[in-house]
């Protein structure tokens, strides 16, 4: 191939029944100059034969195995260093991109001058009809701005994003972190406050695919656990960008940290057999110091009227919260059992 000015990294790990419709959404752009990188992270279910057969004669696609499951940062990782175009696109294997997606995220940022460009997702169950708006409307914000409306949204994923290969490049060999869940949040926080110009398009182009069969019942984990540690980091790369409403955003960011712990297990209690016995005790008594302790800026941040109450109870009469999830789960049908 010559040169590309796209890369589409696909990290893909057993989801062999949605892998066609991914690659289809990228064999159908608009926009050409592209290629895919497919890093099968220790598939087992028959997807890594089906990949090798399906792309074998597609120069456009490359496709790397690992040989066990390395998690997704390091597929994401090892699919940035292979790639060789001059701007980088994340899709998942169970999503789909719009046909215009490639071609919206380009000319956002060519016609901007940008580093990043940003649309619009769509969180959906099938591939029904979805609302296009009838203008497109791109804003212009630098890096930091862009970063704050980030955390304002809580919009992290790195899927509906384009980002400028050479920034990327430049964080070294791991932009994502290895071995850690929220790895989204982590990667933007360092990247966007480098860039110069970040573009906002309005145009709806991903669609994430939530998936009715496979949702987690949500309950206390040690891979849970882990947004604290990329929160805290989130603080720091905040801190290192030097702007003030940044670290408060990163800050109360990290406040919501142990309180969504702690409503995790007050609705389904702990999940992990790592977290059995003590080690549980444990965990639940240094989640219940953090909040207490993270109450204060909790309560005075932004929070749906729902949240803030919960959060009062939490801190002043926890036993109610169990109590009324119980209550929840028995009448919704949606507990544990």
């Amino acid at each position: 191939m010559g040169e590309v000015e796209i890369s589409v990294i696909v990290p893909t790990r057993n989801a062999l029944p949605f892998l066609q419709r991914c690659l289809r959404s990228i064999e159908q752009q608009t926009f050409r100059s592209f290629e895919v990188i497919v890093v099968n992270d220790g598939s087992d279910d028959g997807s890594a034969a089906w990949l090798d057969e399906r792309l074998a004669q597609k120069p456009a696609y490359r496709v790397v195995h690992h040989e066990r499951s390395q998690g997704l940062s390091a597929a994401r990782n090892h699919g940035i260093a292979l790639a060789r175009g001059r701007f980088l696109a994340f899709l998942d294997a169970d999503d789909w991109f719009e046909p215009t997606m490639l071609e919206t995220l380009h000319r956002a940022a060519l016609s901007t001058q940008s580093q990043v460009a940003h649309i619009v997702r769509e969180i959906c169950t099938n591939e029904g009809p979805f609302v296009q708006p009838r203008e497109e409307v791109v804003r212009v914000l630098d890096g930091v701005g862009a970063a704050v409306e980030m955390l304002e949204q809580e919009e992290y994923a790195v899927w509906s994003r384009l980002y400028d290969a050479r920034l990327v490049k430049s964080l070294g060999p791991e932009p994502f972190p290895v071995g850690l869940t929220c790895e989204d949040r982590v990667f933007n926080m360092r990247v966007l406050p480098l860039a110069s110009r970040a573009a906002e398009s309005n145009r709806v182009e991903y669609h994430y695919f939530m998936n009715m069969g496979s949702i987690s019942l949500g309950g206390l984990s040690q891979r849970a656990m882990q947004i604290l540690e990329a929160d805290e980091l989130m603080v720091g790369y905040a801190r290192a960008a030097g702007d003030e409403r940044l670290v408060k955003l990163a800050l109360d960011r990290q406040a919501k940290g142990a309180f969504s712990m702690l409503v995790k297990y007050a609705r389904f209690g702990i999940t992990d057999d790592a977290l059995s016995g003590q080690a549980g005790q444990d965990a639940l008594c240094m989640l219940r110091q953090r909040f207490v302790s993270d109450y204060p800026r909790l309560a005075a941040s932004p929070l749906p009227a729902s949240k803030r109450l919960v959060a009062w109870q939490l801190r002043y009469v926890p036993a109610l919260v169990r109590a009324e999830f119980a209550i929840y789960n028995v009448v919704t049908g949606k507990g544990r059992g």
